[in-house]
């Protein structure tokens, strides 16, 4: 189940080509983040947007292993997701979370506006992907990334892999792509491993790589 970033370029989009590399017996979904089509009602709160998931996931009544996926802030998502099915007493598999940075750091102040700034970079240059970016969608950003300034993703016991991107995005600040620091990291005992292209091309031209880190992670669980 793959939870979108909290971004205007968020959506099913960004699971397309990881959902194809992965093998026809695992079933992919994505879960809608409340607030980006018309006329939807945005959180009130993060917890808000989480529990919309969960109402979601309650109806799934499938007895299939449940793997949590979220790219970037909806790696986050993701985390809040299985504390919640945690709490609820329903079993996780795991949580990949795919380049996802903690709240408001990337190693420092100074990286993480450099990393801000390629992201957002990024994102205007893939508007096109879906149809432009609507004033939902822009509003829906402003107030997810309001929440998130004063929210912290809870901790879960779930076995969790954070993927680090190989590669700096385009348009990073040149101090920063000749070291790791802006590489993101995780003070938990996580996973961690790295796949192929940027923050962006790993679900672009190397989904193919980043399904594979995924599913070599889940085997091992499993």
């Amino acid at each position: 189940m793959c939870v979108p970033s909290i971004v205007a370029l968020g959506g099913v989009q960004q699971y397309l080509r990881l959902a194809t590399s992965f093998e026809p017996a695992q079933d992919v979904r994505v879960l809608a983040n409340p607030g980006f089509a018309e006329d939807e009602a945005l959180p009130a709160t993060m917890e808000a947007a989480v529990r919309h998931h969960l109402l979601s996931l309650e109806q799934d009544t499938s007895d299939s292993p449940l793997v949590l996926v979220g790219h970037s802030t909806g790696g986050l998502l993701a985390q809040a997701v299985a504390a919640g099915l945690e709490r609820a007493g329903r079993r996780v598999t795991g949580v990949a979370m795919l380049d996802t940075y903690l709240p408001g750091d990337a190693g420092s102040t100074a990286v993480s506006d450099g990393v801000l700034g390629a992201v957002f970079a990024g994102m205007a240059r893939r508007e096109s992907d879906i149809l432009g970016f609507t004033d939902a969608r822009l509003s829906a950003m402003g107030r997810y990334l309001e929440l998130l300034g004063t929210w912290e993703a809870p901790r879960i016991s779930v076995p969790t892999l954070l993927v680090r991107a190989a590669e700096p995005l385009d348009g990073a600040p040149p101090e920063l792509t000749g070291q790791d620091d802006w590489q993101t990291s995780w003070p938990q005992s996580y996973t961690v491993t790295q796949t192929p292209g940027d923050h962006f091309t790993l679900l672009e031209e190397h989904a193919d790589k980043t399904a594979q880190v995924v599913l070599a992670w889940l085997t091992g669980l499993v």
